[in-house]
């Protein structure tokens, strides 16, 4: 989703150091719009409102623009235009509110980021200083709303295997012996001699014949199969809680009372004594040639701007380096350990 930052300057000197800043921080030119010192301000309005601003701040901004101010104004996408308001907030603009009364150079305010599909705008300054983006919906109306966003746990189930058991059967042989008790016959023939005589009843001149049959036994196997164990398989179900442990995350929202002290008070101006101190810094450092003094100066301008901040106030930097350098990576992110030793030069520097 496309998004629009404006940025509304007192000087055309600044309005082109902030472009120039923007581009070589990755910006595409083709997104950076630039009007500034009455000319071409005839349209401002319109362009505005047709990027998402409301009429009312649109007609603002082109009144500044007639009165001699500079407009920047970037179209990109959401992630790199946070990046683009952060940058843009550095350079102290003009606060939309202010430009009612204001008459000419020499305020400072801040810059305004617009959804072009909707009357959302996104304060830079939340985008600058809080570790997540923080997204601040304006309506029609005025009214200001923050959406707080909490996860939600739904916990469900699924079966696993986990394992089992196979059950299966297969025949083997073993020997058995056993001791059974056999009869085995045996005929026998004897003559025995004898002397007697023959009686009346001795039919002894008869042809006879006799027979004896022998019998042996002999073991005789017979098998008979029975069943002497069942195996059973079956399946047990218990049941059993389980405490299922995880996190969620949601935004909440701190409100923080703001003074007239709560926001930066060294004008760009302010800055500018400290440039030259500050490029001397530079050249002692270790860039060498792969930053020029413009793409680091936004870090010396950020540790500049943190020198008046009342949450910082009598506080040394190993106390506040944590917060300073989440909200430097918020929209820089992975480039602290390259330029923090600026951030802390400038910082040091603008509280001595």
């Amino acid at each position: 989703m496309a998004s629009t930052v404006i940025g509304f300057y007192d000087t055309e000197t600044t309005a082109q150091q902030v472009m120039q800043v923007l581009q070589n921080s990755g910006v595409s030119q083709s997104a950076i719009d630039y009007t500034t010192g009455g000319r071409n301000s005839s349209g401002v309005a319109d362009k505005l409102v047709h990027a998402g601003a409301p009429k009312n701040e649109a007609r603002l901004y082109e009144q500044g623009v007639e009165r001699g101010g500079s407009l920047v104004t970037v179209t990109t996408d959401d992630r790199e235009a946070a990046k683009a308001a952060e940058i843009m907030q550095q350079y102290e603009p003009i606060y939309v509110e202010a430009l009612a009364e204001w008459g000419g150079p020499g305020m400072n305010g801040s810059t305004t980021s617009y959804d072009q599909n909707s009357d959302r705008s996104v304060s830079p300054t939340a985008l600058a200083t809080d570790s997540d983006t923080t997204m601040r919906t304006t309506g029609t109306d005025g009214d200001e709303t923050i959406p707080v966003v909490e996860e939600q746990v739904r916990i469900g189930k699924r079966e696993v295997e986990r394992g089992g058991v196979r059950v299966r059967s297969y025949v083997t042989e073993r020997p058995v012996e056993e001791q059974v008790r056999l009869r085995d016959e045996t005929v026998r023939v004897e003559r025995r001699p004898v002397d007697r005589p023959v009686s009346g009843a001795d039919d002894v001149f008869r042809e006879r014949s006799i027979e004896l049959t022998e019998t042996d036994e002999e073991a005789v196997i017979s098998k008979e199969a029975r069943v002497i164990e069942e195996v059973v398989v079956r399946k047990d179900v218990e049941e059993r809680v389980e405490t299922v442990r995880d996190t969620v995350r949601r935004t909440d929202v701190e409100v923080e009372q703001l003074d007239a002290m709560s926001t930066s008070t060294m004008s760009d101006g302010d800055f500018s004594r400290y440039d030259t101190d500050f490029r001397t810094h530079y050249g002692q450092g270790s860039y060498g040639s792969d930053y020029t003094y413009e793409q680091v100066q936004p870090a010396y301008r950020y540790g500049y701007t943190l020198a008046s901040d009342q949450r910082y106030k009598d506080r040394n930097w190993t106390d506040v380096e944590g917060d300073v350098r989440t909200n430097w990576e918020a929209s820089n992110k992975g480039t602290w350990e390259r330029f923090k030793d600026s951030i802390r030069y400038a910082w040091e520097r603008a509280r001595s």
